[in-house]
């Protein structure tokens, strides 16, 4: 990550100006790292739905809230172990919507995956589209079919 630009939200989203020069840069791959509360995990989707590109998403800081409290508290290095350890956004969309979809009834299952369903949409690659319809699958245990009909209606 040496030498990677990065841009401070200074909240959980940025603007239209802002996700367009994101979109228009010339990085090919855009890292998330917001907070790891409700708000950050909002703004992480937010985002993952804006932006044209392929996504990874930082998700574990160690027990600590974000980076600001990791790096002071465990040293860079352990940030910049989490930074490798950052997992497809689609991976993640689908372990936060349905870390517990296992109770879910399958009205419930349907309804959560038609709230994540455009950002099929914005997956740049057929392979983040298939990986977004395999994560769907684990999620919630529907047939292909059907997952396949929620993503189309989106």
């Amino acid at each position: 990550m040496k030498g990677a630009a990065a841009v401070a939200l200074c909240g959980d989203t940025l603007s239209d100006a802002g996700l367009a020069l994101v979109n228009s840069s010339a990085a090919p791959v855009v890292m998330l790292a917001l907070d790891d509360d409700d708000a950050g995990r909002l703004g992480t989707l937010g985002l993952i739905r804006g932006i044209k590109k392929q996504v990874l998403v930082v998700s574990n800081f160690l027990g600590h809230k974000d980076p600001g409290e990791l790096i002071p508290a465990e040293g860079p290095e352990k940030f910049s172990e989490t930074l490798a350890g950052a997992i497809p956004a689609v991976t993640w969309v689908f372990r936060s919507v349905f870390e517990r979809a296992h109770s879910l009834g399958a009205g419930a299952k349907i309804d959560r995956l038609a709230e994540v369903a455009s950002i099929h949409q914005v997956i740049p690659t057929m392979e983040g589209k298939r990986e977004f319809i395999r994560e769907a699958q684990k999620a919630t245990l529907l047939p292909e079919a059907t997952i396949k009909a929620i993503v189309e209606a989106a």
